[in-house]
């Protein structure tokens, strides 16, 4: 199976990379667009108006979240990047971490946010740091 799953890939490489930079560009885009597939997953057969209620906005929260974490991940990460020898070494880790995941998660067909919850955290403490001359006392 590795051996065929490797030259298969060889060949959608030489042969198709239009189409598998289509599908990479397409996964990345789902995969930072749609919420939680667990969340979506939710239902009961006896559902009432409440119940209906909350996990509208439990779907909303979860793709809202993904979203927007997803967006200020990238863009903090590339910003603290840029400013490379301004910024110490945590910092440029926790940028190629976050870039990373979230270029690797393409390669996952429509996995929603699986791949990108785990660097939720990593992206929070990156904006702390991030803002932190933002919110720093004026200096005297």
């Amino acid at each position: 199976q590795k051996y065929i799953a490797n030259q298969d890939f060889k060949h959608q490489v030489s042969n198709n990379t239009i189409n598998l930079t289509k599908a990479f560009f397409i996964n990345l885009y789902i995969n930072s667009s749609k919420g939680s597939a667990s969340v979506h997953g939710l239902k009961k057969n006896d559902s009432n108006e409440i119940y209906t209620s909350f996990i509208y906005l439990l779907k909303a929260i979860s793709k809202i979240q993904n979203i927007l974490l997803s967006m200020l991940g990238v863009f903090v990460s590339f910003y603290t990047l840029k400013r490379f020898n301004q910024k110490s070494k945590f910092e440029i880790f926790l940028s190629f971490t976050i870039i990373s995941v979230i270029l690797l998660s393409a390669i996952s067909s429509d996995q929603g946010d699986r791949l990108h919850l785990i660097i939720f955290s990593l992206i929070l403490i990156l904006m702390a740091q991030f803002s932190k001359p933002l919110f720093a006392p004026p200096q005297k």
